[in-house]
């Protein structure tokens, strides 16, 4: 890891400590959660011509939630174009800005936008069906709470750890791959 990288990480480490919302965060994060929908592969997707169908059940909200971001609900399907789709990294990835968001700015902001929207904080970030951006503040703000741990130890080990993670991340790509 380039000494630059990690400076840069952990200046972002410090400032989000005093960072209070999102909205403050966006310098970094660029409204990423709001451009991106994560889909993990399971049986109850299917891929049609047009779309890639999950069978499920929804509230209201979260059809208002997806429909903002170009998918349609229809007898217990939901649709996500597949135009938008991309598998990268053991997900699809649906990339489709919601129609809330002008100039990285939700206009729905703070409580007039999806329940899954206003839910999303330190405590839900990164439970079982919430993925968090590359960029999220909450992503931050759980590293910051291992801070500490970091600085006792030297560049060369956090290089060691990343490569470490890396093959971590390499090999359980390959066993997802084979099952």
């Amino acid at each position: 890891m380039k000494q630059e990288t990690f400076d840069e990480e952990l200046k972002k480490l410090d400032e989000c400590e005093t960072c209070e919302d999102c909205v403050s965060w966006l310098k970094h994060c660029h409204a990423e959660c709001c451009k991106v929908i994560w889909i993990k592969d399971n049986p109850a997707i299917t891929m049609g011509n047009k779309y890639l169908e999950i069978s499920c059940k929804l509230d209201m909200s979260l059809i208002w939630y997806y429909t903002l971001r170009g998918c349609t609900f229809v007898r217990n399907k939901l649709r996500f174009p597949l135009k938008n789709c991309i598998l990268m990294e053991g997900y699809i990835w649906y990339v489709n800005p919601c129609k809330l968001l002008k100039n990285n700015f939700c206009e729905g902001h703070p409580d007039k936008k999806p329940k899954l929207c206003r839910d999303l904080t330190l405590e839900t970030a990164g439970l079982p069906g919430c993925v968090v951006t590359p960029n999220c503040l909450f992503k931050y703000k759980k590293a910051a709470l291992y801070k500490e741990l970091i600085k006792h130890y030297t560049d060369k080990d956090i290089e060691v750890f990343y490569d470490m993670k890396a093959r971590y991340e390499h090999e359980k790509g390959q066993d997802s791959a084979e099952s």
